[in-house]
């Protein structure tokens, strides 16, 4: 499990290969305005504004608009909440993780999925309460770190086609894919689309032979132009990306879990959230108020419509949170 410009780059699905990618969007992304706002404190130090109830709280983002958002909200809350906030924005999954542990950030919006298989190098799975425990434990356990309640927002890998396509075949789910595959041209972000067998891998243990009609190899950009010029039927995309909330596209349904869970949850440092216990509510009662529609919602007005996070993150906060 940064996104959106790499996400936009690199997406695929289950098996060694989603694994893979889904690292790789753990690690990278781009927004250039993004770090351009990051604030240069390296530890939650003292401020003349503290008391005992708050105090200054630094808290980090991922460079990509989705992470940056949260994160801002974030900050929203517990600057009105009376902290002084210290952001450090824009920095990828290995840079962040650190600090958190060495105490130069006190916490971050993560995901799941990211926690679960780049962190803690655990073995696949696509159970979001076993994921979601798994990473609470060993958080707790290895590094000292409290992992708050999850919110709605579950920026994983997908299938999709045209909601037009969909209908025209009568495919809704993967096994209604697999009985139809012949007819079904694949999309693979692999330079070989002979050699993407493998990535199918889990699906065929689900699901059955999925005996597609073609397997072509495209640039993960033209993803979706490919699926509305009808060069491909069935491509791979993220839950939370802007086009999904345009309607054009359907997304292929489970019939038992096969995506791998990305929820997104707040990270904090045990020690933070001992000296300052209102965090937790804070923080908890954005998490309840987050899904994948409003993240979409949130994400088109930065990424399409091109406002700056700062402005998106605090319309959504003066409206529906402060």
């Amino acid at each position: 499990m940064e996104k959106k410009i790499s996400k936009r780059k690199s997406i695929i699905a289950l098996g060694l290969v989603l694994i893979v990618v889904l690292t790789l969007f753990a690690g990278c992304g781009g927004n250039s305005a993004a770090s351009s706002s990051t604030s240069g404190s390296s530890t939650a130090a003292s401020s003349t504004a503290e008391t005992p109830e708050t105090g200054t709280v630094v808290i980090g983002s991922k460079n990509f608009s989705e992470n940056l958002l949260v994160a801002e909200i974030y900050s929203l809350a517990l600057e009105d909440a009376g902290f002084t906030v210290e952001r450090k924005f824009a920095l990828n999954t290995d840079v962040l993780h650190t600090a958190l542990i060495n105490g130069e950030i006190d916490l971050y919006p993560e995901y799941t999925g990211t926690a679960y298989l780049n962190i803690l190098k655990l073995e696949p799975s696509f159970d979001k309460n076993e994921v979601y425990d798994a990473v609470k434990a060993a958080y707790a356990d290895q590094f000292s770190l409290a992992v708050l309640a999850a919110s709605d927002v579950n920026d994983t890998a997908c299938y999709i086609l045209t909601k037009e396509r969909a209908e025209e075949l009568g495919i809704n789910s993967f096994a209604d894919l697999q009985k139809k595959a012949d007819q079904v041209v694949r999309a693979t972000f692999l330079s070989s689309g002979e050699g993407s067998r493998e990535e199918w891998n889990e699906y065929e243990k689900l699901y059955g032979v999925f005996n597609f009609k073609d397997v072509k190899s495209i640039d993960p950009s033209l993803s979706y132009t490919a699926l509305d010029n009808g060069e491909v039927d069935l491509a791979s995309a993220l839950t939370t990306a802007p086009e999904l909330f345009s309607g054009k596209y359907h997304i292929l349904a489970e019939d038992q879990p096969t995506y791998i869970p990305y929820y997104l949850v707040p990270i904090v440092r045990q020690d933070t959230l001992d000296k300052y216990p209102d965090i937790a509510t804070i923080l908890d009662s954005i998490s309840v108020k987050l899904n994948n529609d409003l993240i979409i919602a949130l994400v088109t007005k930065t990424d399409v419509d091109k406002e700056e996070y700062e402005d998106v993150a605090k319309a959504y906060y003066e409206e529906n949170i402060k």
